[in-house]
């Protein structure tokens, strides 16, 4: 009877190991959900005011999201890109939907007579 007992405690601690560490990694993996292009800030030290093109725009961040034709006959490009982690167990089910954190991008570029006029870009992560 007592290699029984010595057994099933074996037995049981082995199983509750497997699951606290199966359930210990699953709590590091994150869903990774993206909109739009990513905009490198590399990318955007290219841009030169004055200087750089529609087309060198398009070469470099590639079509944009928006495009609104301004009253002074000038076009503003917009690019937007959004990141989305949201913590998932193995298997993909939602650990905590408020531990989503969304990081997100945008990069406003006007051009007027086929070269950028000025650009702003703001970049905003949630701790």
């Amino acid at each position: 009877m007592h290699k029984k007992s010595v057994f099933y405690k074996v037995f049981f601690n082995c199983l509750l190991l497997s699951l606290l560490t199966v359930f210990a990694a699953g709590c590091g993996y994150y869903r990774l959900d993206t909109v739009g292009k990513k905009i490198p800030d590399e990318s955007v030290k290219r841009l030169h005011v004055g200087y750089t093109t529609t087309d060198g725009v398009i070469d470099i961040f590639g079509k944009p999201s928006q495009v609104k034709n301004l009253d002074n006959g000038a076009k503003k490009l917009i690019y937007e890109y959004t990141e989305t982690r949201t913590p998932v167990y193995v298997g993909g089910m939602v650990v905590y939907e408020k531990g989503r954190k969304e990081s997100k991008s945008i990069l406003t570029i006007t051009v007027k007579n086929g070269v950028v006029e000025s650009y702003t870009f703001k970049s905003q992560h949630e701790e």
